[in-house]
């Protein structure tokens, strides 16, 4: 599972979750989200859409937002109850790391 921080920079993730959606191990994605507006609707179609003609193989790649009502860069640190692996990547959304990595 990989989990993106972003804060105002919807043009870095989209760029992340364009990149990620490629890496064949990847199963899942957990957007902290910890802007005062919910993201919006054609974001998340957006990303939808990434994904669906990004990803390899057939498989399934879930993406998700961890909505948080305040701005904090600890908010990647909560508890997350919906996790289904036992290994995290945690990165910020402007960084790009090889499919190898992941």
């Amino acid at each position: 599972m990989l989990l993106i921080n972003t804060w105002k920079r919807n043009d870095l993730l989209k760029k992340s979750i364009s990149h990620y959606a490629e890496c064949p191990r990847l199963d899942s994605v957990h957007i902290v989200w910890s802007e005062p507006d919910p993201p919006s609707e054609s974001l998340s179609n957006y990303l939808d859409h990434i994904v669906q003609i990004n990803r390899k193989d057939g498989r399934e790649l879930e993406i998700m937002f961890d909505i948080n009502k305040e701005d904090s860069l600890n908010n990647r640190f909560k508890e997350n109850n919906d996790l289904k692996t036992d290994v995290v990547l945690s990165i910020d959304d402007e960084v790009i790391l090889p499919c190898s990595y992941v």
